[in-house]
């Protein structure tokens, strides 16, 4: 059979039967993939944020929290942090919830009546590293005296982590998706009158189920589909918009805002897989020295504002080379970094602003703005943060001269 006609049979599937045989995962608009809520972890970790919080307009009060420290229990019998009967019989409905602003954990659930946290870690297609979890567990332990600590690793298969000792991996409980995929059925099923919030979370749970875990019902109908369509399929597969498209559209926009001024990039410093700028403000503070004529690290520089775009997940942070230092550079450096210099030598604890570009037609000359946009908010953000950072210097200086 030609591949046109193969197109054709392929488009008349997808206008009259594709709904019917994909009905029980395709629930009409699903609102969290509007949102581009799919599989980036900062987006699930809002929603599970937002389910923890009791004075949030869900009215869930404290059922979501109850529910996942229940599957704790179910998960390791041995856990012993709080008992069964507590959870049952307390209120836990005067808490608060912390969003990535303490410390940089994902989820930190605190209630100060019972003096206990429930911290989640959240990672859907990524693993930990430098010692992350450590880092949290100790900020925790000093900064709540006295409380009990909950500490949940969440992954959608319930794998252990990677990078921790095995000293620390008792101290986290392992949760999946599964899990929290469960917790929803039984709210949205039994537990929940409001029809809003019981749509919210079984689309939430639908999300979860196409994105996150693996349907197995809905694997077997898409490989039969596949391999009906296989030629035309394989054909868009081929022309679709990947990473390297990605890259060319992020360099067109830097290469325009450095001529504009915004910025210092040249296309020699970045690698496969990283891109890479600098600002005149922060050359200037640190009296930074490159050399022009070499490649990304061998310039000398002793940092770069770094963008990542692996699985279409833009990321901006700071990075510092530690053996690129001078005396000064290292006193001056040091304010921003204080004992967040990895094992590498580079420090990425400064993250700036995200972009989720998955669900971007990259084809589109509008996508150049939007990416444009982005960088600008960005450049926005660090240039207060440059500001701040140098006004502390200045006024660290000030005072040691005055004494």
């Amino acid at each position: 059979m030609k591949i046109e006609n193969k197109i054709t049979e392929f488009l008349l599937y997808l206008e009259k039967n594709s709904e019917k045989d994909f009905s029980r995962w395709l629930t009409g608009v699903n609102i969290f993939e509007i949102l581009g809520i799919t599989s980036a972890e900062i987006r699930h970790s809002r929603v599970l944020a937002w389910l923890l919080d009791p004075r949030e307009s869900h009215k869930l009060e404290d059922k979501f929290f109850k529910k996942i420290l229940m599957k704790v229990f179910d998960n390791n019998l041995s856990f012993a942090t709080i008992k069964p009967t507590e959870i049952i019989l307390k209120d836990f409905s005067k808490a608060e919830v912390y969003r990535e602003s303490k410390n940089n954990i994902d989820v930190l659930y605190t209630n100060k009546e019972h003096r206990i946290n429930l911290v989640i870690e959240n990672k859907t297609f990524t693993s930990d590293h430098d010692n992350q979890l450590r880092k949290y567990r100790k900020f925790i332990e000093n900064s709540y005296a006295g409380y009990r600590n909950i500490y949940i690793y969440l992954t959608p298969n319930g794998d252990a982590p990677i990078d921790a000792d095995v000293e620390e991996r008792q101290f986290w409980s392992l949760l999946s998706y599964q899990d929290i995929s469960d917790i929803l059925e039984e709210l949205y099923v039994d537990e929940i009158d409001n029809e809003k919030v019981s749509y919210i979370l079984k689309e939430y749970n639908d999300n979860i189920r196409r994105n996150i875990l693996n349907d197995i019902e809905l694997k077997e109908l898409s490989a039969e589909i596949y391999f009906k369509y296989k030629e035309v399929l394989d054909l868009i597969f081929e022309n679709r918009p990947d990473t390297q498209m990605l890259r060319e559209k992020l360099v067109g926009v830097l290469n325009y805002l450095n001529e504009q001024g915004n910025l210092i990039f040249d296309e020699k410093y970045c690698s496969k897989t990283i891109l890479r700028f600098r600002t005149r403000r922060l050359d200037d503070f640190i009296d930074n020295v490159v050399k022009e004529e070499n490649t990304e690290w061998s310039t000398g520089s002793s940092y770069f504002y770094e963008i990542t775009y692996s699985n279409f997940q833009v990321d901006v942070y700071l990075s510092i080379c530690k053996k690129n230092l001078t005396d000064l550079q290292s006193q001056k450096l040091k304010l921003l970094t204080v004992n967040k210099y990895s094992k590498y030598g580079f420090n990425t604890s400064n993250k700036f602003l995200n972009f989720d570009a998955s669900d971007e037609n990259l084809l589109l000359s509008e996508t150049v703005q939007i990416l444009t946009n982005f960088l600008l908010e960005n450049l926005q953000q660090i240039d207060e943060f440059e500001k701040v950072f140098i006004e502390t210097w200045n006024e660290i200086q000030k005072e040691k001269n005055y004494v």
